[in-house]
């Protein structure tokens, strides 16, 4: 048996420089990871029509500009200009209920947004084509200038779960156990491994959740960068879900499950030797 960490005193010299070294870094090493692997949905350039939207994200009419009079989920989004491409494009975020929330405008090269808050929800895009100044869009012209952007989403929206349940961990307890929402979750140091075991897939109001958004952060530096999903079924069997591993120069990363993937599964587990489950995020239908 390994000697133990002392978790308490770790995490409240780690964490802040966790927190700042995410920070600095940025987000190119996160959207890399975080894009590699996934099952993306390309939005049709015939969702693309003549027209603009303004600062508060309604329509104008426009014959120089084209835009998707359609929201559509915007999480995982993904916006890549191809060579061809001359001119800019705005991207207009609404909530939930289609209220405007914000806005990017005057872009030109990539854009990505994969955040975890469901706030907004959907988006639609802009784009204004480089044109002299007597020029206009033919309806001809739709298809050729609206694919020269390629606009992707995960195929799998958030945004189609109707509440969030947030499961903040207690990391910081002097008893070493932690809390998720309520309810009391045993966190083993055994072996050197972080264990997280049988977290219930259902909320405090009997809610069955479909999805999972996890925030681990690394609290010891080891090669090994992996973290190991469990399930548990009614019969209380336990299967593998996956593995899911960060980079080495990111002390934290993100990562979702799709628990809709799994007929049977009522609890999951996570194992790591270098990890904390920092933060986790429940969705349902």
């Amino acid at each position: 048996m390994k000697k133990k960490i002392d978790l308490k005193k770790h995490i409240k010299i780690i964490l802040p420089v966790v927190l700042a070294a995410l920070i600095l870094v940025g987000t190119v090493g996160l959207i890399s990871a975080s894009f590699s692997e996934r099952d993306m949905l390309t939005i049709s350039s015939s969702k693309f029509s003549r027209g603009a939207l303004d600062s508060s994200g309604k329509y104008v009419e426009s014959d120089r500009a084209l835009y998707t009079s359609e929201m559509f989920g915007c999480h995982g989004l993904k916006i890549t200009p191809n060579i061809e491409f001359q001119g800019t494009y705005d991207v207009y975020f609404y909530d939930v209920k289609g209220a405007f929330v914000s806005s990017e405008t005057n872009l030109t090269d990539s854009f990505y947004y994969d955040y975890p808050s469901l706030s907004p929800m959907y988006a639609r895009v802009v784009i204004y084509p480089e044109l002299s100044k007597n020029d206009s869009i033919s309806r001809w012209e739709i298809r050729s200038i609206a694919k020269q952007i390629t606009v992707e989403v995960d195929r799998y929206q958030k945004a189609e779960f109707s509440e969030v349940y947030d499961f903040k961990v207690d990391i910081c307890t002097v008893d070493r156990r932690l809390y998720l929402d309520g309810t009391e979750l045993a966190y083993w140091e055994s072996e050197g491994y972080y264990s997280f075991e049988a977290i219930s897939l259902s909320s405090l109001e009997g809610d069955e959740l479909k999805y999972l958004s996890i925030t681990a952060m690394r609290v010891i530096s080891d090669s090994d960068r992996s973290i190991d999903v469990y399930g548990t079924d009614s019969q209380g069997k336990s299967f593998k879900i996956g593995t899911y591993t960060g980079t080495e120069d990111l002390n934290g990363f993100d990562f979702d499950i799709d628990l809709r993937k799994f007929e049977d599964i009522e609890s999951v587990s996570f194992c790591s030797k270098v990890y904390l489950i920092y933060y986790i995020t429940g969705y349902h239908n």
